[in-house]
């Protein structure tokens, strides 16, 4: 069964809040879900040097009751969280410095199990993942 955008009410996001992470393009795409007419409460889970550009990002973008920065967290509330979640929002970019982030994939293998696989991004993956989100939702 494939996850309708409509059927998701929390995304989760963790990890370090640094450039190559991408959540300011999690951020963007949540806004532009929510724009589109979808409602996705969605919650960063982790800390870092970008944590005031993506408080100022969701601000500016009039996000405050849609996307919340938690901070770190205790391993175990971090696994709780995953378990409430309906998804995980993973981006990921090439860094101005030129470092990179892996980002996680899923493919549903021959018995119609979710696996996880990792590849890395290209140049301009970022502003195509955000397009394909948003088609996505345009067709939902």
């Amino acid at each position: 069964a494939v996850l309708s955008l409509q059927a998701i009410t929390l995304e989760l996001g963790v990890g370090r809040l640094v450039e190559k992470k991408g959540f300011d393009s999690l951020i963007s795409a949540v806004a532009l879900l929510e724009n589109r007419g979808f409602s996705v409460a969605t919650v960063i889970v982790g800390e870092g040097p970008q944590r005031g550009h993506l408080e100022a990002r969701i601000g500016q973008l009039q996000m405050e009751g849609k996307i919340r920065l938690t901070g770190s967290l205790p391993h175990r509330e971090v696994v709780g969280a995953m378990h409430e979640a309906d998804c995980m929002g993973l981006p990921c970019r090439i860094g101005s410095a030129g470092g990179r982030a892996g980002k996680l994939t899923f493919r549903i293998t021959p018995s119609g199990q979710p696996a996880p696989s990792t590849r890395r991004m290209t140049p301009g993956a970022n502003a195509s993942a955000v397009s394909q989100c948003t088609t996505a939702a345009s067709r939902a």
